[in-house]
Order: structure tokens, then sequence, then C-alpha cells
């Protein structure tokens, strides 16, 4: 039996919107430490070692280009392994990849090494007295190449694996640590040498965490250490593609600065570097979206392009409908805000600036999702063959408006190149996905609409206005976005999303109600279903994901049976467990398998254990069993637990796709005794996604016993139990 992910719950859509939240979590958090962290660094360390520190952060960062873009392709390759089901094959691949990264990071440290007595003394123009520091402070930064491009390959084997959760939890604190970190230092010294090492610590305690959780994740690493030569040459293919753009992209991303700066005034360079670093910023949304979709893709290409169609929909979708409104907010209120910001000659002469570079922006956010795409298809040449055609078109466009137009024709050439990469980036996507002609021409029609509104944002020249004109906007575009953009079962989604976050939200707010309510279950002597099903449904905290009257009728079912050996796979926040614990015979037993961190909500942390053992009556035994449901080793616990005896109750509310509850059924069902009853959740017609493929098992299996369906309202979307008489 495979162990490993099925492809839908690598791509649930849950999964992902949760993946996207911690990646944006993962970018903004070091931003904000960042604000704090500098001003006290730059007083402590001076303008020029605060200088030469800059240097440091930005050549940590791209030392992971040496990697040759292997990381990324690890990424890609391992998640085309996992959609196969060739677990058996990742180990040779993973460890083949992370030793060439090694002697690659390690060749590039003894090259720059080398180098680095010349860029210090000749090149760099660090001042004499701080040249002795940082040669050594540099020669730090030359060890933690290797360490850097193998943590690159670790964290693309996560990344992978959609455990973006943990390399959130890691790039956190590693982040945090690169600002908080040389602030340590400064009590003893404002050296940069114990700087930098401290930043080099922080590497390799980074790279250690990825390594553990990379064995945790997946245990095939631990036992399976194999290099194979022949794996290299298509790894070594796939990432230098990738490399070509991570270079050439970065390239003319600041070649347009230079360009000012030679063709007008070093001043006319702040004007307009001040509002694209605040514009681009809006990037990380879109960063976030396409770091885990990647993976996703390259898990379903081979075996379910119309997943990685519904994927990309979404995905753009998501991006269009999280920028949109900021973007308009710029467009409308850029000299004001600039004004506000940067005084008014900043307004005066960087304003139309930030409108050109906000259209831009919002087109290059769109292309990151096809971009992602066609490099998880294994196609990185085409994006990178993009780039280079791209190069000479935008080196002439930006040389002749920057002459002619200042730096406004800097801003317009630059929107120029990324609203021509935008398009060639969906065509080349368009073409892998055999011709999608509708996402195409939705997505065309949506553009050119928010393309119009923008136009009209920059005509109002007074406050009052714009402001009229921008609520209005935005209220006309919440109203398309809702009624015209997203489909049915996208806004189920999405109110689905809301609610968990509120829900969410108010556990968090009320976490000091949680003694209380373990006191009050283990004090609770209440038999009245009613009243029991009241709790299961309102407590934030223990809240059953049911419709009301549903729970309520299956509810009296169970009390009327009594049942003594009771199983409930799925448990998410314990409130149907509670309602089976209490309805169930006094002396019951009964079973919770839930996996930690599954893709439909699935795996209550240990803090909540001490709630759910609370659960039982004085009498009942309660076994909670924290695993995979799938997995014959899980099944082999139950039956350990269960003894002679067999299961009068089956609850089955797991893993909802096809494959998932018919492996929980297949599995556990001959374990039910005669006479004895099977419950599943989510069986009314209307699905919330197509991932959900519990109604087709439902309706294959029903009719080979005596069955009954509980369902509120026939036109709902998900929810209902379907009852099995075994």
């Amino acid at each position: 039996m495979n162990t490993s992910p099925s492809i839908q719950p690598l791509t649930s859509g849950r999964l992902l919107a949760r993946n996207t939240v911690w990646n944006l979590f993962g970018q903004l958090v070091p931003m904000a430490v960042g604000l704090i962290a500098v001003p006290p660094l730059v007083h402590a360390l001076g303008v020029d070692r605060f200088g030469v520190l800059s240097l440091a952060w930005i050549v940590i960062g791209y030392f992971s280009l040496l990697d040759l873009g292997i990381g990324r392709a690890l990424t890609k390759l391992v998640a085309d392994k996992l959609g196969t089901g060739e677990d058996h094959s990742i180990p040779p691949l993973a460890w083949t990849a992370l030793l060439f990264m090694l002697l690659l990071g390690s060749l590039g440290g003894v090259v720059i090494s080398a180098m680095l007595p010349w860029l210090v003394h000749g090149v760099l123009k660090v001042p004499a007295a701080l040249q002795a520091e940082t040669l050594h402070g540099f020669y730090l930064l030359a060890v933690s190449i290797p360490v850097v491009t193998v943590t690159s390959g670790l964290r693309g084997i996560l990344e992978a694996q959609q455990r973006f959760r943990i390399l959130n939890l890691i790039r956190i604190p590693m982040s945090i640590f690169a600002f908080a970190g040389p602030l340590l230092a400064l009590p003893f010294s404002h050296s940069l040498v114990p700087v930098i090492a401290i930043l080099l610590f922080g590497r390799v305690v980074g790279l250690l965490a990825h390594l553990i959780a990379c064995l945790h994740a997946m245990p095939l690493l631990r036992h399976n250490f194999v290099v194979r030569r022949s794996i290299l040459g298509p790894v070594v293919r796939l990432g230098g593609w990738m490399t070509v753009s991570n270079v050439i992209s970065p390239f003319m991303v600041y070649l347009d600065r230079f360009l000012i700066g030679v063709f007008l005034s070093v001043g006319a360079v702040a004007y307009y570097t001040a509002p694209f670093d605040v514009v681009t910023r809006l990037l990380v949304i879109p960063g976030a979206v396409a770091g885990v979709l990647f993976p996703a893709f390259a898990a379903s290409l081979t075996r379910d392009p119309d997943r990685v169609t519904l994927l990309l929909s979404r995905g753009v979708k998501s991006v269009f409908l999280a920028t949109f409104p900021v973007i308009l907010m710029i467009i409308v209120l850029a000299p004001e805000g600039l004004r506000i910001w940067l005084g008014p000659t900043f307004a005066q002469n960087g304003g139309s600036v930030l409108r050109w570079l906000a259209i831009g922006v919002f087109l290059n956010c769109l292309a990151q999702l096809p971009f992602a795409l066609i490099q998880s298809a294994g196609r990185p040449d085409i994006t990178a063959k993009l780039h280079l055609l791209e190069l000479p078109i935008y080196l002439v466009a930006v040389c002749v408006l920057t002459k002619r137009l200042g730096i406004e024709g800097t801003a317009i050439a630059w929107t120029a190149r990324v609203t021509l990469d935008a398009v060639l980036l969906f065509l080349m996507a368009h073409y892998l996905l055999s011709r999608k002609w509708k996402l195409l021409a939705k997505l065309g029609t949506a553009t050119a609409a928010t393309m119009l509104l923008m136009y009209l944002g920059a005509v109002p020249d007074r406050l009052a206005p714009k402001l009229e004109f921008l609520g209005l906007g935005l209220l006309a575009f919440g109203f398309a976005a809702w009624f015209l953009i997203l489909d049915a079962s996208e806004r189920a989604l999405l109110l689905g999303i809301a609610e968990e976050a509120s829900r969410r939200a108010r556990s968090a707010y009320g976490a000091f109600s949680i003694f209380s309510l373990i006191a009050k279950l283990y004090s609770m002597k209440e038999k009245d279903s009613d009243k029991i099903v009241d709790l299961a449904l309102t407590n934030p905290i223990i809240r059953a994901i049911q419709v009301p009257a549903e729970l309520r009728q299956f509810a009296a079912i169970i009390a009327e049976r009594q049942p003594k050996t009771v199983m409930e796979i799925g448990t998410c926040h314990g409130g149907s467990l509670f309602v089976l614990c209490r309805l169930s015979h006094p002396d019951a037993t009964v079973i919770s398998v839930d996996l930690p961190g599954g893709p439909f909500g699935g795996g209550y942390s240990r803090f909540r254990m001490p709630i759910l053992k609370a659960f039982p009556a004085n009498g009942q035994r309660l076994h909670l069993v924290r695993d995979d449901s799938h997995k014959l080793e899980t099944r082999d616990k139950v039956v350990e637990l269960l003894g002679d005896r067999s299961l009068d109750l089956l609850f089955i509310d797991a893993d909802h796709t096809y494959e998932g509850s018919r492996s929980d059924f297949e599995l556990y069902s001959p374990l039910v005794k005669s006479g004895g009853l099977i419950a599943f959740h989510d069986i009314a017609r209307n699905q919330p996604s197509s991932e959900y493929g519990v109604l087709r098992l439902w309706n294959e299996i029903k009719d080979q016993y005596r069955h009954s369906e509980i369902i509120g309202n026939p036109d709902q979307v998900g929810f209902g139990i379907g009852l099995l008489y075994v």
C-alpha cells in the first residue's frame, strides 16, 4: 500500500490557501522586524559599517544563485515523483542533488575567497580603517556559501511536499535572527567580524533545522542514502535554465536605476527608486501564492492537467483580487501619498512615475503564476529565452524613453516590458495547457476592465472627487469580483476559509475559556441529546462543523442505539467526538483517528488533547490515535485497541477525496459488527469543490446496504450524513 499523499490532498484548495497565508506571513514578519532593528544598528555601527553589513545581507541572499537553480529544480522533480507515486526514487534524486550543491557551494566559496582581497581593497570603496575587519567578515561569508546552497536544496524538498508551515516556522526565526542577531553582538563589540559570525551561526542552525525537517517529513531519506551520477544531468539542465531567468530578471530590475544615473542625475534616481520600492512590495503576494502553487503544478501536470488549469485560474483570481484594490488606491492617491510620506518635491517628481509603476506591478503580479506553471512543467528554457528576448528590447526602450521623458519615460519602459512579459507568459502557459481559451478570454476581459478603471482613477485632480471615485470604484469591483469573477465553488471555499479564520480568531481571543471548558466537561452530567449537541455546535473551541439539524438527528440515533464500541475517523475540533462520547453507552470504548496537519482540517494539536480527554463520561474509555488512517499500521493499532470486539458505530469524516474515503471504508468497515452502523459525512449532492469525492463513493456502495440519508436542504453546498445499516 502506498503511504504517500495522493495528488488531491497535496493540491487541496484549503491546504494551498493555508500554505499561502503561511508564506505571506513568513515574508511580512521579517520585513516588520527589519523596520525595528535597522535604526539601532545604524546608530551603533555607523553608516560605513552598516553599509558593509547591508552588503553582507545581500550577498547571503544572492549566494543561493550559486546552486545553479538546482534547489528549484529539486522542488519540481520531487513533486513529480510524489504526483506519480514514485516515492522510492526520491532519495537517490535528493541525495545526489544535495551532494552536488554542497560541492558547488564549496567551490564557489573557494573562488570568492580568492577574489575577496581584490574586491575589498580595489572594487568596493571601503574606508581604509574598515578594510581589515571587512575582509575577515567576508571570509566568513565565503564559508557560508555551501551552507546557503545546501539549505536551498533542503527547502526545495520540503516545498515539494507542501510543508510550508514548517518552512516558515524555520524561515521566520532565521530572518528575525538575521536582523536581531547583530544586535546581540553590539554590547561586546562594534566590529563587523562578530556580527557576521553571528549571521553565519544563524545560517548553520537554519541548515540543521531544514535537514531535521526533511528527515522527519520523508523518513525514506534516513535509510536510503544513494548517489547516482546519471541523475545529475537532468537536474543540472533544468536548474541551469532556471538560473538564467534568476540572473537576468534582477538585472533588468536594477538596470533602469543605473541608466537614470547615467542619462539624468543621481537625484532623479531617488525620485524613481522611492516609488518603485514601495509599489514592488506588493510582489510578496504573488510570490507567496506562486511559491505554494509551483510544487502543486508539478505534482498534477502529468496525471491531472485539468486540475492544473483550475489551480492556475484560482491562483490568478487570488492575486487579482488581493492586489487590484491596493493598486487602484495607489493610482488614485499617488501624489497625496508621496506628499505625506516624502514631501511635496517627491510628489511633484514621482507621482506619475508611481502610477505607471503601479500598473506594471499589477501585471507583473499576475505574470508570476504562469511563470511558476511553465517552470513547474520542466520548461524553464521558455522563461529564460523570453527574458533573453526582452533584454535588448527593454535596453533600447529604457534608453530612448529616459532621454526623452525623464524618469516617467523609465517607468513607461519598465511597465511596457513587464506587460510584454505577462502577455508572453500567459500565451506560453495557454499553449502548455492545450489552449484553454476560456481562461485567457476571461482574464483578458477582466484586465481590460481594470485598466479602464485605473485610467479613470488618474483623471480627478482634487481630493474629494478622488475619494468619491475610489469608494464607488472599490464597491463596483467588490460586487463584480464576488458575482462575476468567482464561481459558486470558489465563493463557498472563501466563505469556508473566512469562517475557519473567524473561528480561529475567536478561539485565540477566548483562549482563557479553555480551562473553564475542561472543568465544565469533567463536571457535566447532562444526558439530554439536544443540550449536548448545543454545546458541540456553539462552543468555539470544540465547535462541530455540521449542519445543526443534521447533527441533532444523528445524535438522536446514537442516543437510541447506545453503541459500546465507537470509532471516528477525522475529529478536527472535536465537536462530533464529544457527541459520540456523551450519547454512547456509559461503558463505551471510543477511538478517534486523526492525521496531524491533514488537508481537510484534521490533526488536533497536542494542546487540544486535554480537552478531548475530558469528553468521555465516567466509565467510558477514549483512545486518541494521531496518525494516518490510510496506513495499515494505524488499522493494526485500532484492532489492538478493540481486542476481540467489533465496532458498533464507525463515523468516517476525514479525507474527503474519493480515494481517501474509499480507503477508510475498505480498511475499517470489516471491523463493524452485523447490526452495526457506518456513517459518512459530506454526501450532499452539491459539493464545495471537485476534490470532494465522498458523494461518489456513497452512490457506489449505498444500495448494497439498508441505508438512510440525513440532509437538511437538498440544495445546500456540502454536509449531509449517510447511514449504512450493516
